[in-house]
């Protein structure tokens, strides 16, 4: 496959030594996506395991714990909420998302410029609230967008060529086009391209809207090629709606779909051991 980046624009976490990518330290990589189902679930990964991140996720929380009122035990709680300072359900602290290796931001710094400027953003900050470019400027870790933006000292033009080239698909004229539909679709084939040897998915469900209908499919795309190189890919423990659904003409009685996807998931098995 195609060149793989070199160690130093590859690290566990902001203070750590360089991850290795010779084949004798296998690369092990977790796709860290908004979804409050499963996102908390990065804060359980063993520390050799690289976490990918996107967007404005920095003010997610990874985790969120609450106590049980009869026993006063501290527990984990699944808060649904993007943002920890708009969280509606209460009763529970968030702690931010502390170790990630990479940052994606792929949009143009106009994208949804309009809205942002309505909502009281800059117009020129990714359509994202003020305060995310500050992030991507001293998050100290690879970020990776169209183009290296001086504003932002780590950034990486995004090897559009090379991917097209390695899982684009041909068009009527005979050219590869790339088939790159959501950000963590440009992550997730990053990752392979660079011939990561394992791959957790934590955040990332595509069950609803556009992202079903458009984002979805490209998503598994690049996980059946996973599957077709024998890379394991790890879903939560608690269910993922990714390739997860009824079976055609047997588990259904109508042949259309529900149009915003699964509304149960069958939890697919993880197995950590022996990756600690």
């Amino acid at each position: 496959m195609g060149e793989i980046l070199p160690a130093d624009k590859v690290r566990s976490t902001p203070l750590d030594e360089p991850v290795s990518v010779s084949r004798k330290h296998p690369r092990r990589v977790l796709i860290h996506g908004f979804a409050g189902t499963s996102r908390y679930w990065a804060a359980d990964m063993p520390k050799d395991v690289e976490i990918w991140c996107l967007n404005e996720s920095h003010i997610c929380s990874w985790s969120s714990v609450g106590t049980l009122t009869q026993t006063g035990k501290k527990v984990r709680v699944n808060c649904g909420c993007t943002h920890p300072g708009k969280c509606t359900c209460r009763g529970h602290t968030h702690s931010p998302i502390t170790r990630y290796s990479r940052w994606f931001q792929i949009h143009p710094r106009n994208w949804n410029s309009e809205k942002a400027v309505k909502l009281g953003w800059r117009a020129d900050e990714w359509g994202r609230a003020e305060g995310h470019e500050k992030f991507l400027a001293t998050c100290d870790v690879p970020v990776f967008m169209q183009d290296v933006d001086p504003a932002i000292p780590t950034s990486i033009a995004y090897p559009f060529e090379a991917i097209q080239e390695a899982f684009g698909t041909a068009s009527p004229d005979g050219v590869k086009r790339s088939y790159l539909t959501s950000t963590p679709a440009y992550m997730l084939a990053l990752a392979l391209y660079e011939e990561v040897n394992e791959i957790f998915i934590a955040g990332i469900d595509l069950a609803v809207g556009n992202e079903y209908f458009f984002q979805r499919p490209c998503f598994e795309y690049y996980l059946g090629i996973a599957k077709g190189r024998g890379i394991p890919v790890h879903y939560p423990p608690q269910g993922c709606p990714l390739l997860n659904a009824p079976i055609y003409a047997v588990d259904e009685a109508s042949p259309q779909p529900d149009a915003q996807g699964p509304t149960e998931w069958t939890p697919i098995g993880v197995d950590l051991r022996g990756s600690s």
